[in-house]
């Protein structure tokens, strides 16, 4: 008898830390991803698509940026990536976008020490991100 209580114990503790693990994943699960800027190049050949995603209750907050080249006509209908931005901040401020030319699109995304420039080419396409520390009060100043 005494054997079956300790099973059942065990089986209940079990439940309880495994019901605990689920609702502590949900969390990370309702990460809602939505636009926040869309914009086109000037000869409307490329859309870039600013994504946020909210984690939690908005104290985790992530960037990515999807660039579409739609080609009507053709089999694949069109290309698309997506890049995650890169940030040193878990309350990362909404990037700017910029089209410098048709092709080239710069992404300016304000960091705490982060700092640089990544270029990615893809086929015609020019993606130049630009981290630069946020300058005010409160940044970290110094190395």
């Amino acid at each position: 008898m005494k054997w079956a209580l300790k099973w059942a114990w065990a089986a209940a503790c079990l439940v309880a830390l495994g019901g605990a693990g689920y609702l502590a994943l949900q969390g990370h699960r309702s990460c809602p991803v939505r636009p926040v800027v869309e914009s086109w190049s000037s000869d409307h050949a490329y859309q870039a698509t600013l994504l946020e995603k909210i984690c939690g209750e908005g104290d985790s907050i992530f960037y990515s940026l999807k660039v579409e080249k739609p080609e009507p006509g053709t089999a694949s209908g069109g290309w698309y990536f997506v890049w995650d931005i890169e940030s040193d901040t878990s309350d990362a401020k909404q990037p700017s976008l910029q089209w410098d030319t048709p092709t080239q699109l710069r992404l300016e995304a304000g960091t705490e020490r982060l700092s640089g420039r990544l270029e990615s080419h893809i086929h015609d396409f020019t993606l130049v991100r630009v981290f630069s520390p946020s300058v005010g009060p409160g940044a970290s100043q110094g190395m």
